[in-house]
Order: C-alpha cells, then sequence, then structure tokens
C-alpha cells in the first residue's frame, strides 16, 4: 500500500486551505491610518461615536474641504459665526487632531461670506480658495463679489478680485485652447446696461481674468441654483446640469466641437429644492434627490424627499444580455438617456420616480430655514454596501428642536414604493435609528458633512449646531463611523499637473502631486453574490455653489463579495478631441486608487497609483499562519509515521502466509 499518494493530497489541500485563509486575513489586515488602506472588519461595534478632532476653539461651521499643504491628508476651511472670516484648520497625522495652520483671512467690516471654494485656479499644483460674500448694507442687492485667494501650501500669499456675478458662481472645465487648463466660472452676470447675462469668468494669457457671455438667449441661473458639472448621459465626460426658476437644462459634452450643446429641458417641480446627485439604485447612471416643501422657507404642509432616477442602458449582467453596456464599453454614451418629468400627478409613485414622506408622531419635518446653509441633502455611502445614504436635516414643529437625521438607502417593496418601482428593482430611503443615538442627542444642529477624517477610508459625520439662540455661535462636533460592513475602494482624480518626468521648464513642480478636480467621473464594474455584473457611478466635485462642501474624494462600498473590481474608469471635464477617459482592469478590493491625468488630452499616459497599507496586525496573522502550518505538519508526520507503521505489520502477515500452489 503506497503512502505517497494520500500524503501527496493531504499536504496540498493543508496548504491550499492555508493560502486561502492567509490571503483573506491579509486582505482585511490593513491599517486603516493609512490611505486606502483597510482594516480587521470585526474589530469595531455598530454606531456613530462622539470624537473631538479639534486642537482648539473651531467655532463656526465647515465651508470648504481640501488639501492645503500638500501632505495628502483633507484640511478644513472654517467660516466664522459671524460670516466674516475664514481659519484654515490642517490634519496632524502624528496627533490625530486638526490644528490651527495660522492661515486667516478676514473681509472688511460689513461683509459676510456666501459660499467658499477651494481648487487650483492659477495651476502651480497649490490649493486655491475661491471666496464669494455680498455687502450687508446692500440687503436687498443679488450682487454676488468673487475673490480668488492663492496660496503656496503654506500661506495665502495674494488675492485678486473678479467682476462680480448675480448670484453665486460654480467651477467647470478650462477652454479648449487653454494652457495651462485653468478651470473656468460659470455663473450670471450683469453688465453696464444692467441687463443679465450668463458668462465665464476666465483667465487669459495676461494672467488677468475676464468675463464672456455665453449660452446666448438663455435664461439666468435661479439663486440658489443646483447647477452641475458631472456626466449624465454615460459616456463620462463632464456634462452640464443648469437651474433656472422654472427649468431645468442639460447640456451634453459635443466630442466633435470640444463644447456644450443643449440636450433638453426639465421642468423645477412645485416646492423643489436643491438637487443632490448620486446612483441611489446602483446600476451606474447618476440620479437626481431633492427635498420637496411647501415653500422655499416652509416645509411644515409639504415635507417630503423626491427620487428622480435617470433612465439609461443598464450594465450587461450576463455575457449574452442584450440591449446594455459591457463591462468593457462602460463609457459609451446612450442618446435615449432621459431624466423623467420631475413632477408627478398628486406625489404618486412611479416606477421612475418615487416620492417619501418625511415625518413623524414628534412632528419632525425638513428644516429649510435657520441657518447660514441652505437645506442640502448630503449623500453617501457610510456602510460600505454599494448605494449612497442621506444626512437629512429636519426640525420639529412641535418642540423646536432641530437635528440631522441618516437615511439609510434600502430595496425598495411594492408598500414603500409601489409595484413598478419595487419591480424595476429601485431602492428608497428611510430613517436609520440604531446607533445615532449621540447624533441625534443635539437638538440645535442645522447642517452636517461627511468627512473621511484622518484618511481611514470611511466617512464619518461632521455635525455643525447653533450654540447660542440669543447670539448665534456655531459650533462643530465629529463622530466616529462605526458601521464596517463590507470592502472598499476610494477614488481621487487630480487635476493633471506634470508631476513625473516634467523637463527642467517644470523642475518647480516637482514634489508636487496636484489638487482634486471638479466634474471627474468614476464608474467601476464588479461581480456581486449571484455572479451578476453590477455597476456605480460616482461624481467627484460635481457642485461648487451654495455651500455644497463635497469631500474632495470618494469612497465606494463594494458589499460583502470582495472580489477584484473588474473594471475602473475615470473621465476628466476636457475640451480635447483626442480623448477624455482611461480604465484600469483588476483592482483589488480595500485600496486607493489615486489617478494623475497628465496631460489631460492623452489618456493612455495617464498615471493610475494604488496604495495598500500593510498594518502591524501582518506580524501576528504571519505567527498564526507560522504555527497554523507548525501543527498541519506534526499532524502530517503523525500519520505518516502511523502510516507506514500499518504497511510494515502488512507485510509481516503476508509473509507468514503459506503457499499452496508452490507444492
Amino acid at each position: 500500500m503506497s503512502a505517497g499518494g494520500p500524503q501527496y493530497e493531504r499536504l496540498c489541500l493543508v496548504f491550499f486551505l492555508l493560502s486561502v485563509v492567509y490571503f483573506s486575513a491579509s486582505l482585511l489586515g490593513y491599517d486603516r491610518t493609512q490611505p486606502g488602506s483597510a482594516f480587521v472588519l470585526a474589530s469595531r461595534s455598530d454606531g456613530f461615536s462622539p470624537m473631538n478632532f479639534f486642537s482648539g476653539d473651531s467655532s463656526g461651521y465647515i465651508g470648504a474641504i481640501g488639501d492645503f499643504n500638500s501632505d495628502k491628508y483633507n484640511d478644513l476651511f472654517i467660516i466664522a459665526s459671524n460670516g466674516n472670516s475664514i481659519k484654515l484648520w490642517c490634519w496632524n497625522q502624528s496627533s490625530s487632531y486638526f490644528h490651527y495652520c495660522d492661515v486667516c483671512i478676514g473681509l472688511e467690516e460689513g461683509q459676510a461670506i456666501n459660499s467658499i471654494e477651494a481648487a487650483d485656479f492659477n495651476y502651480d499644483g497649490k490649493l486655491d480658495l475661491l471666496v464669494q460674500y455680498s455687502e450687508k448694507s446692500f440687503s436687498e442687492s443679488d450682487d454676488n463679489y468673487l475673490r480668488l485667494y492663492f496660496g503656496n501650501g503654506a500661506e495665502i500669499i495674494g488675492h485678486v478680485n473678479l467682476t462680480p456675478s448675480v448670484g453665486q458662481v460654480m467651477i467647470v472645465q478650462a477652454e479648449s485652447s487653454a494652457d495651462p487648463p485653468i478651470p473656468r466660472l460659470l455663473g450670471n452676470w450683469r453688465d453696464s446696461e444692467n441687463v443679465t447675462y450668463r458668462a465665464y469668468w476666465t483667465m487669459g494669457a495676461d494672467k488677468t481674468w475676464h468675463t464672456t457671455k455665453c449660452m446666448d438667449g438663455r435664461q439666468r441661473f435661479s439663486s440658489p441654483n443646483s447647477n452641475a458639472i458631472l456626466d449624465l448621459d454615460g459616456d463620462c465626460a463632464a456634462d452640464l446640469f443648469l437651474s433656472t426658476e422654472n427649468e431645468h437644462e442639460i447640456w451634453l459634452y459635443d466630442k466633435k466641437s470640444g463644447d456644450h450643446v443643449y440636450s433638453s429641458s426639465i421642468q423645477v417641480a412645485k416646492g423643489q429644492g436643491l438637487i443632490t446627485f448620486a446612483d441611489v439604485d446602483g446600476d451606474g447612471s447618476v440620479d437626481a434627490i431633492f427635498p420637496i416643501c411647501s415653500t422655499e422657507d416652509n416645509c411644515v404642509e409639504v415635507s417630503q424627499i423626491r427620487i428622480v432616477y435617470n433612465l439609461q442602458l443598464p450594465i450587461c449582467q450576463f455575457f449574452y444580455s442584450k440591449n446594455c453596456r459591457s463591462s468593457s464599453k462602460l463609457c459609451r454614451a446612450d442618446p435615449d438617456f432621459k431624466f423623467p418629468p420631475f413632477e408627478t400627478a398628486d406625489g404618486e409613485n412611479t416606477a421612475d420616480v418615487v416620492t417619501i414622506p418625511v415625518g413623524d408622531s414628534d412632528g419632525f419635518h425638513l428644516n429649510s430655514k435657520g441657518s447660514p446653509i441652505p437645506l442640502r441633502l448630503r449623500a453617501a455611502d457610510y456602510n460600505l454596501d454599494r448605494f449612497p445614504d442621506l444626512l437629512v436635516p429636519v426640525t420639529s414643529s412641535v418642540t423646536g428642536a432641530s437635528r440631522v437625521q441618516l437615511w439609510e438607502n434600502v430595496k425598495c417593496t411594492p408598500s414603500t414604493c409601489g409595484v413598478d418601482a419595487t419591480r424595476k428593482q429601485r431602492r428608497w430611503f428611510q430613517p436609520k435609528v440604531f446607533g445615532l443615538e449621540s447624533l441625534l442627542e443635539y437638538s440645535n444642529s442645522f447642517s452636517a458633512i461627511w468627512v473621511d477624517v484622518g484618511e481611514t477610508a470611511t466617512y464619518d459625520i461632521v455635525l455643525m449646531y447653533q450654540s447660542n439662540a440669543e447670539q448665534p455661535t456655531y459650533q462643530i462636533q465629529g463622530f466616529r463611523n462605526n458601521f464596517l460592513n463590507g470592502y472598499f475602494i476610494k477614488l481621487l482624480g487630480l487635476n493633471g499637473l506634470c508631476v513625473i518626468d516634467c523637463g527642467v521648464k517644470n523642475l518647480r513642480y516637482a514634489g508636487l502631486y496636484g489638487v482634486n478636480q471638479h466634474g471627474l467621473t468614476f464608474k467601476y464594474t464588479l461581480s456581486d453574490l449571484d455572479t451578476r455584473q453590477v455597476a456605480s457611478v460616482v461624481p467627484q466635485l460635481p457642485q461648487s455653489s451654495y455651500h455644497s462642501i463635497q469631500p474632495p474624494y470618494s469612497i465606494c462600498g463594494i458589499g460583502r463579495p470582495g472580489n477584484y473590481i473588474d473594471y475602473i474608469y475615470m473621465g476628466v471635464p476636457s475640451n480635447s478631441l483626442r480623448g477624455y477617459f482611461r480604465s484600469w482592469p483588476g483592482i483589488i478590493p480595500n485600496s486607493q486608487v489615486v489617478v494623475i491625468p497628465h496631460p489631460l488630452s492623452m489618456p493612455n499616459s495617464w498615471i493610475m497609483e494604488l496604495y495598500i497599507s500593510p498594518s502591524g496586525a501582518l506580524p501576528w496573522i504571519a505567527l498564526v499562519v507560522f504555527i497554523s502550518l507548525l501543527l498541519s505538519g506534526i499532524v502530517i508526520l503523525v500519520l505518516q509515521y502511523k502510516e507506514r507503521r500499518e504497511d510494515e505489520l502488512e507485510k509481516k502477515r503476508k509473509a507468514h502466509l503459506f503457499s499452496f500452489r508452490a507444492l
């Protein structure tokens, strides 16, 4: 009886099982204190726990997020309670606190900040700041003053005043002939004859900013508005979603002209508020989410959240699927895409529009007034299940208390969304209570945002509340996210600054990383537990006015499977006719992807960096694997010894047998 065959098979089986265990353990054993790293899922309990992440007095409210000092950790721009100054708080990884960075921007007396936005406005690889403000003495005026503050990574080194706008402006892509590709501003502009036009603010070759009319004959943008730059038709290019008083306009990116072309309009729904864009049902297209109130400042009688789903070609779930996009051609435009009407008959749910009532027995409804930040629903995937969730400001008409609730993304059922929406596998939102007790204790909160505090690859909540009702003083409170239920991928697209092999002319860029770019689009595909292909889309910084306050990165949950991500696509807002997107296959989960699109017009030259940081738990994992191998080896040796011993005994028994045939 041979011992080699069974023992070899047994040994191979043991090593195979140990390899699977080791791979799984190492994949879950990365350090969340470094960008793009993962963690042991079972190491933290569910819930949001309060945390203090400021080293000093941080009164005020957050106006923008960005990496000012180029240390690859995001910093916070905080607006003072009186709305007249801005302070910068930089993250310090060694102390795990935000520290005041000795950067303060103060306006003149009588001026009030309307909104701020961080971007690179002179293409030097350093973060600058656009401040939009108004004159308190002209309260009836709709003039919006613009001032650009330029940074060098350590301090503000100067500023320039731009031509005032009417209402706030947004950041869009550079001109096709611009070199370097410095972003433009788009908004309403009033000429010397007091006529209001749409206009671009552009920096010319002489380093001065000029205002030029655009989109002739169109209505002025509403104030506030939901203007955005993001992919709407599925081709990964940056389209424009523009809002007026009566309708929303869709301007698609035209690959032939390198500019935007008017496509269609959607009537504004009655009582509609600011729109948030997110892939609600995880089908690879951006949907619209917005509040519905009785009037702009009254949500008592009518308080609803409405989801309008973007109708596009779906991804091919199986290789034999038809009338769909394959995972290798995810940036193919759908010429028949559309949004259904935002207004519905008596608020009834349909297959493509779902309306959710907001209210409970305590009289809580949407909070539309009493804060410096307009009512806006903020979307992010806090539990890493691949579907975005919402932060919803509410207030009680009974007690007067105001809170911020977390609404979780769940599957539709016939009783909640209707039969048609359920049949199309739509999803909606419902309030979550468990694990949010500490968040709901703040009864004077007016807004909250999603921030990855300390670059741990999870969305934490930063709450803003009022501490003094008579003389408003705004405060900030953080809440650590402990809901960790799946794998993730963290995505960041930069503005195309040259950082490698730039030549003597660009040596000043050495060591720089660039800053985040507005209007980028990320798409990714993977296989779910049923082996179906699924796709999701995540816009990066699509909005940049009226306190959009969006993080300059995207943390995308991919659920429980933990499979490799089949493809990741990134499209940039570019007027180049040569190309504007690129894909990368086979990205491992629990990692951070950083894309440097340089040059913007040559996608094949873009650089993709993948960050996975092994943690301090790996030595323990190696020790466990070594002990497991040692024990397995001992078991194998014992079994082998016993089997050989049995073979020898069997041979001895056969040797004593008497053969009659030999006679």
